[in-house]
């Protein structure tokens, strides 16, 4: 027997998909101010609750087409990338419009600079570009998260030892 959810939760539940918050979730959704650290806490181990939150992230993934193979694959690509992909001898970029849009993910932003000189009559220009990329450590820890990697690592942590006194 499932306990549907009241108008309210279902706005927390809702507030909560947007801001995974908690706190923010219930006073958004018309909690207390006051107590809305401990009833967003409350709220969130409900099974009712944590179920309709689930329900509504597989509906975000069906409207966007997204599966958990998506996510994994896009996470593999932002994690393994090399700098030799992306810059040849002489540390000059290479020419990224020749490269597949799959390769090309890692990078978030190009800076280009153009500097102008002239000396004794002479105008020199020196063109300097800029990739910018994305973390690669941050990319594979979230790809190990989302693999369950590092869940191994976490129940060792958690290890309780109990220790009798006579």
């Amino acid at each position: 027997m499932s306990t549907k959810v009241t108008a309210k939760e279902e706005l927390f539940c809702q507030y909560y998909i947007k801001s995974l918050n908690k706190s923010q979730a219930a006073i958004k959704a018309g909690y207390s101010k006051r107590s809305a650290k401990e009833i967003g806490y409350a709220l969130f181990t409900k099974i009712h609750i944590q179920h309709r939150i689930a329900e509504i992230r597989e509906e975000i993934k069906e409207q966007l087409g997204i599966d958990d193979h998506t996510v994994i694959t896009e996470l593999a690509e932002l994690s393994f990338w090399n700098i030799k992909d992306f810059v040849k001898e002489g540390n000059v970029i290479k020419d990224i419009s020749k490269m597949n849009k799959q390769k090309l993910k890692p990078i978030t932003g190009i800076k280009v600079r153009e500097i102008i000189t002239t000396m004794g009559g002479v105008t020199t220009k020196e063109i300097t570009t800029e990739l910018k990329m994305t973390d690669k450590r941050a990319a594979v820890i979230d790809l190990g998260r989302h693999l369950g990697i590092f869940e191994k690592d976490n129940k060792q942590k958690a290890m309780k030892i109990k220790v009798t006194r006579k």
